[in-house]
């Protein structure tokens, strides 16, 4: 083989801006399509990074919402629950001052009538 044949070899077995542009195409054309695309895929992802963070939102506002709704259920159901409570306890102790206004009543009827007694038995033993 002469040097001419191998150098030729050589040659053709670089990339040179012809084929370059036939197989792979060139680095600039490419690396300018790969930023495009990159900005595509990245606004695709940025997109659907503000279409989660929107959904995030959203959900965080229905969660806020039904907190605050349960919250407000719960508020509700526990001075429900309180008042009655409270509304039973004074019927209790209104019943049972009642109670004891009777009883002290009956006891202090039956201290007058045992002095009643007393004081007649006294009188009848003079």
């Amino acid at each position: 083989m002469r040097l001419d044949d191998v150098r030729q070899e050589r040659k053709n077995d670089q990339c040179n801006s012809e084929n370059a542009c036939e197989g792979l195409g060139s680095i600039t054309k490419q690396g300018r399509r790969a930023r495009n695309d990159s900005n595509k895929i990245s606004n695709s992802n940025s997109t659907r990074e503000d279409q989660s963070r929107a959904q995030n939102h959203f959900r965080r506002q229905a969660d806020t919402g039904e907190i605050i709704t349960q919250l407000r259920e719960l508020k509700e159901s526990h001075l429900t629950y309180v008042d009655q409570n409270k509304q039973a306890l004074e019927q209790k102790i209104n019943e049972n001052e009642a109670y004891r206004q009777k009883t002290l009543d009956g006891i202090n009827q039956l201290e007058k009538l045992l002095e009643n007694l007393l004081g007649d038995n006294k009188s009848n033993d003079d």
